[in-house]
């Protein structure tokens, strides 16, 4: 009879309610905290890597101003292939220093596309800023590259790029750190950014060879390729995307209305 009354207290001290052991409850506390906490770690990472962008897209200002003194550059075809080494190396310089163990976003090819781009708009608003006589880093350029951008609506191309297109920029590789690219609001950028980028180089390729400058054009003519190139592909890539869209949309009206 006492051996049986031990063995029901020892049950019931396990069975009652509130006597769980301290270190469950403790492990469970810190297990919600960092469920709680995973969302700003991320957020966190994120700015981390936004910030390492435009830190990369700054360094084309020094170079720039690098590229200046170097009598390679009174060379029109050397202009064109430096130009084109630079920008390529960003890419892998970006994979890494800031992305490498993101799996999410090191497969898109645009990421890196608009981290180039970004880095090309810095160019651009130096760019700009020489033809106005604030700098001296792109005169080499003016003169045997794209002798074209001298004309009024190739200044203000070059700031709209290095201003609104940088932007734009920005936020969009912040929606891909973030994962979240199948938003409205991304969608719109991505495509005011495609309509606005594919409406500038009509105006600006187009003056460039029917302007006054249509008997200078140089290597360096190509390098508008790209920017002609991979918007009209994410465009393409948006559109192809509008009916699986258009499900999710309906499917979270649906949600929010039950």
């Amino acid at each position: 009879m006492h051996r049986s009354k031990k063995k029901n207290s020892k049950v019931s001290a396990h069975d009652a309610p509130g006597t769980r052991p301290q270190s469950i409850v403790t492990n469970d506390q810190t297990t919600i905290n960092k469920i709680n906490e995973k969302p700003s770690i991320q957020s966190e990472s994120a700015i981390r890597v936004l910030i390492g962008i435009v830190g990369v897209s700054l360094l084309s200002v020094p170079i720039c101003y690098m590229l200046s003194y170097m009598q390679q550059m009174k060379n029109s075809l050397n202009i064109f292939l430096y130009s084109a080494v630079i920008c390529v190396s960003v890419a892998p310089l970006t994979y890494f220093l800031l992305i490498k163990h993101l799996l999410h976003v090191k497969k898109e090819t645009y990421f890196y596309v608009f981290t180039i781009f970004s880095f090309t708009a810095i160019a651009d608003l130096l760019l700009a800023l020489t033809i106005d006589e604030y700098s001296s880093a792109f005169h080499f350029y003016l003169n045997q590259g794209e002798v074209y951008l001298k004309t009024s609506h190739g200044l203000f191309i070059n700031y709209w790029d290095g201003t609104t297109h940088y932007i734009l920029y920005l936020i969009m590789l912040y929606c891909m750190l973030k994962q979240k690219t199948d938003t409205k609001f991304f969608r719109f950028l991505s495509l005011f950014w495609c309509g606005s980028i594919i409406n500038s180089l009509i105006v600006l390729l187009g003056g460039a060879a029917l302007g006054q400058f249509g008997t200078h054009i140089k290597p360096s003519y190509l390098l508008n390729v790209p920017y002609t190139v991979f918007p009209i592909i994410f465009l393409v890539r948006q559109f192809s995307t509008r009916s699986n869209f258009i499900q999710q949309e309906r499917k979270k009206m649906k949600k929010s209305l039950n």
